[in-house]
């Protein structure tokens, strides 16, 4: 990664140079070295995601769990994307358990992004059950009896059932751009913490992925009771 990126700004501003230095009155080849200059900036552009994802992806650091309240980051995130984006479904109580707040919350962008995305690739008229706005994805939470259910909806294109196998490895995507290691990096950081992720989708309809934490050792408050929704 380190070697792919070394280069690829010399390489920009040397393209970049050639155009800046002609200085004749051919509009056509004026034109033309404006377009090599605008295709070389837009696979340079590309190479750089790739090497930034492949980077974070080699770095991502082990979770550390740790006892907290997740409905505090289920706060941060509805401020961070605003109710006209992020539907949240769960209620106000605390929610205490051992998760690592920084890695749960990337997972979670992750997958809120990405089901923004599909929304906007469908061109949906509404978020999903919500009219008005072009994109909107559901977060609820959800305490079972042995487990925490954080679920992401989305109404976007959905996933061909083809690939649904596929999607959580590393060298799987149907995106122009990047690697596709998202949803990779998703599933080791809930794995990492003892948990699982299943995911529904139906082509043209929307996708549903649930991250599925365990409560063993979680100190749940005495409040909380087994079975109920939070």
């Amino acid at each position: 990664a380190h070697e792919i990126k070394n280069p690829l700004t010399p390489i920009l501003l040397a393209v970049q140079e050639a155009r800046d230095a002609y200085r004749g009155d051919d509009a056509e080849y004026r034109a033309l070295l404006d377009e090599c200059e605008e295709i070389v900036r837009e696979e340079v552009d590309s190479l750089r995601n790739l090497v930034r994802d492949f980077g974070d992806f080699a770095r991502l650091p082990r979770p550390e769990p740790r006892p907290g309240d997740l409905m505090e980051l289920v706060r941060d995130l509805a401020q961070l994307y605003g109710d006209e984006r992020l539907i949240v479904e769960a209620g106000d109580e605390r929610l205490t358990c051992n998760f690592d707040p920084a890695a749960l919350r990337r997972a979670l962008i992750n997958l809120i992004d990405n089901g923004l995305a599909a929304c906007r690739e469908a061109g949906r008229p509404g978020g999903p059950g919500r009219p008005g706005h072009p994109e909107r994805v559901i977060l609820a939470v959800a305490r079972r009896a042995r487990e925490i259910q954080l679920t992401v909806t989305d109404q976007g294109v959905g996933i061909p059932a083809a690939n649904l196998a596929r999607i959580f490895k590393p060298d799987f995507t149907t995106k122009d751009e990047g690697m596709g290691l998202g949803l990779a990096i998703v599933d080791s950081i809930v794995a990492g913490h003892g948990g699982r992720i299943d995911v529904k989708s139906e082509e043209g309809t929307g996708t549903s992925l649930t991250l599925r934490l365990p409560l063993a050792g979680a100190g749940v408050e005495p409040n909380d009771q087994e079975g109920t929704d939070s």
